[in-house]
Order: structure tokens, then sequence, then C-alpha cells
């Protein structure tokens, strides 16, 4: 497990009383083949992250409202898998400053770990969080094949917006002034591959939800009520004004264009990568061309050292 870790200026200067700190979870692979299928978990739902501020909070939010489903944050994946499956050491958060309590070298015996054991142990923590029918939660970037058989049949949900968009909103996080101009271009690049990829592959398997198509109350009513018939619920059983008139997020759409950060990104951008330079600004920034292999672009990371920031 990596941390990313924040000197205490930055608490003090915020005014900042509790912190869970961002971290990157490196899951080591787990053979399932000798144990027997888990049961069906078809009333579970994941919200998968192509990357961060794609409106996946938001729609966690509103499923919540469903009488019929449970939605909640990321705790299964920031949390219980980590510590289910041996991750190499163990980011607990706290209350109060200095922040967190970290446990180095945690190891845990995997040997009598099944799918159906993490089920149970997943199912602990949807039954302390509430008893409706469905449940929902926020898990890793794209669907795997280890989620699918922990979870057999569950909901696959992804929310897909303008890449650009999204890093116009997380230009304006407060993490984003811990990079060097120069790194937090790279770091970027490489989380707009990685959300364009999670969301052309999984097209196929998986329910996109449209940021955009969240905006307008016809719009917003449509693409919600498809996503409760996927889920399988009553889709007439939800006050779609009462939840739309809590949204906020109509100006989030387009944003990228007015952003006084992002010309100097896409400039970034057209320098390491104008294909996909100009596959994003002639598109929607969501979809690419039939074919167009994302995974190449990895190959000319190790190459961008001497790249401008």
């Amino acid at each position: 497990m990596k941390v990313t870790t924040h000197d205490k200026s930055f608490f003090e200067k915020k005014q900042t009383t509790s912190f869970e700190a961002k971290i990157t979870i490196n899951i080591p692979d787990v053979d399932f083949s000798i144990y027997p299928e888990a049961k069906d978990a078809s009333d579970w739902g994941v919200i998968y992250l192509p990357s961060a501020r794609m409106g996946s909070s938001i729609l966690a939010k509103l499923l919540n409202e469903h009488p019929a489903i449970e939605s909640e944050g990321e705790s299964y994946h920031n949390v219980i898998l980590p510590v289910i499956l041996k991750a190499d050491s163990f980011l607990a958060h706290c209350s109060d400053y200095p922040g967190y309590s970290f446990y180095p070298n945690t190891s845990y015996d995997k040997s009598h770990i099944s799918p159906q054991v993490i089920q149970d142990m997943l199912n602990i923590l949807r039954r302390s969080k509430g008893s409706k029918p469905k449940f929902c939660t926020k898990g890793t970037q794209q669907p795997t094949q280890m989620m699918k058989k922990i979870l057999p049949n569950h909901r696959q949900i992804i929310v897909a917006r303008n890449v650009l968009d999204a890093v116009a909103s997380e230009f304006h996080q407060n993490f984003a002034t811990y990079f060097n101009p120069k790194n937090y271009y790279r770091v970027t690049y490489v989380k707009i591959i990685h959300a364009l990829e999670s969301i052309n592959n999984h097209k196929e398997d998986s329910h996109i939800v449209l940021f955009d198509d969240m905006i307008g109350f016809d719009r917003y009513k449509t693409t919600m009520s498809e996503i409760f018939k996927y889920f399988g619920v009553d889709a007439d059983d939800y006050d779609y004004e009462k939840t739309y008139a809590r949204c906020y997020h109509e100006k989030s759409v387009g944003r990228w264009k007015s952003d006084e950060y992002i010309p100097a990104f896409v400039e970034y951008l057209k320098k390491v990568d104008n294909e996909l330079y100009n596959i994003i600004m002639d598109g929607d920034g969501i979809w690419v061309p039939e074919g167009y292999d994302l995974r190449l672009n990895n190959r000319i990371l190790g190459e961008m050292n001497g790249m401008p920031g």
C-alpha cells in the first residue's frame, strides 16, 4: 500500500480536525479457482470509479433516497478488501490530528479465504448500514474478475464524464497544491488514460451513467429511472422532483472551457500525446474511436521525464 502524506502545516492552515488519507492500494491477486463460487449477489450494486470527480458521490447519495436501495461510500474498497487480501500494511483513519494511525507489516492468513467468506464479511458491513433490500457501494476503478467472483451478478455502474471536466474539478481540490506542476500533469494524464480505458472497455458489461444526462429535470428523471430498472426496483417509487432540487451540479458540465488551470494542462497533453489530445478535443471527452487501444499510451510514460510541465 502506498500512502500519500501531508505535512502538519497544511492541517493547521486549513484548520483540519480530521483526515482520511488518500491511498493507492495494490491488492494482490488471489487464486479463487480452488473454491466453489459465491452465492448470487444480484441485490448488490457497485459504482465503479473511472477517476476522481466523475460524479459518483452525487449518484451514490441520490440512489440512497430510493426506499429500496441503501447506498454508501467506499468502505469495502478502502478498508475491508485490503485487510482481507493481506495488504502489506493497513492505514486506518482516526478522529483528530495528527491524522492517522499506521500499522506496518500487518499480515493475514489467506489460506482459508474464499469468495463466499469475503462476501459474508461484506454483508456484515452491509447489515450495519441498513436493511433495505438492495445495497450499493463505491469500488475500484473498474470491474475486475475478482469482484465478479466475490459478488456474482452484482450490478455494475460506471459514471462517465468529460475527462477535462473531471480534471478541472480536481485541480481545485486541496491536494492539487501538493504536486510539482510537471509531476501533477503527468499523474493527471495517467488518470485520464485509466478513466477512458475503464469507461470504454466496460460499456458492454456495465450500466454507463453519463453525468451530462443528469442535467435538466427530464434527462435526470430518465437517467435515474433507467438505473432503478437496472437494479430491479420500482422506478415510480422515487421523488424525482425533491431529489433533483438537491442537485447543484448543472454548472459542472463544460466547466473546463472556462477554467483558469485547464489551458496549461491541455497544452501539456498536446505535447505528450497529440493523438489522444485530438480525440478528446474533437469528441465528448468520454468515448474513443472503435479500435483505439488506450493501453498503448502507457508505453510513452517512461519517456515523459523531459517533457515540460
